[in-house]
């Protein structure tokens, strides 16, 4: 996809946030002005992947379920835990995610992102009781045709990640991604601070920055090698400018 393209491809496929859930970066979701507004690497767990990750290179290392319920806290609980998976892979509650290809990538080689196997394993593990308990799944259909890769820069907006004729890119919502780690750096430290003294929440705050960008970097090399990114910022007043 060109610059001149993906200028044309963010005008058309700009939208106003009303929903502030998150979903995966993938380009096969259907378009819909009420997308979640939070696209992200493997959605909410992908999110509890950064915290396995940032406390695993803190040297902290507290019970899985403490960290999932971390997470579950900051967007509200498991009601509103989200991730997908796909029409490719089967998708019935046992095997809840694995069609999403973060989560394959982590699941095939963890230590790539920082986590130990039993870390992903009981994530994906846990992936069919946060069904029970509410959460959503997105089957996404089809195969991958995404062209390149959209960093979205706004406050107020977000991409619809595939046009009306099919057209299809990987979107990563950075602003409210950013926004969603500098909550997950309190959380964790308002929960591990009285049993780790020593980790200061500037310590917590680093170290989730470091390993989300890791994590997207490992990913994007693994599904994404190749196309062209660019950093797409969208005015309050939904304008758009493009960047390579």
């Amino acid at each position: 996809m060109s610059l001149a393209e993906a200028q044309e491809f963010a005008k058309q496929n700009v939208y106003k946030i009303v929903d502030f859930r998150s979903r995966c970066v993938d380009g096969r979701y259907e378009s819909s002005n009420d997308l979640p507004a939070i696209a992200k690497l493997g959605g909410d767990a992908g999110t509890v992947m950064i915290a396995f990750g940032a406390l695993n290179k803190l040297g902290v290392h507290p019970e899985s379920s403490e960290v999932l319920s971390v997470v579950e806290g900051i967007i509200g609980g498991s009601e509103k835990f989200s991730f997908h998976t796909d029409s490719h892979a089967e998708h019935d509650h046992a095997n809840a995610g694995m069609g999403c290809g973060h989560l394959k990538q982590a699941k095939t080689d963890p230590s790539a992102y920082g986590l130990e196997q039993e870390q992903i394993d009981f994530l994906l593990g846990e992936l069919p009781k946060e069904l029970e308990h509410g959460a959503h799944q997105e089957v996404l259909q089809g195969d991958h045709g995404e062209q390149a890769v959209m960093v979205v820069v706004s406050d107020d907006f977000s991409l619809k990640p595939k046009r009306a004729d099919g057209t299809q890119a990987f979107v990563y919502q950075k602003t409210h991604d950013e926004k969603l780690q500098e909550r997950l750096a309190h959380a964790l430290h308002e929960k591990f601070k009285g049993n780790y003294l020593d980790l200061s929440l500037d310590q917590i705050d680093q170290a989730v920055t470091e390993v989300a960008a890791e994590q997207l970097q490992e990913t994007l090399k693994r599904l994404a090698d190749g196309l062209p990114v660019y950093v797409v910022t969208i005015d309050k007043e939904g304008n758009v400018s493009i960047t390579e």
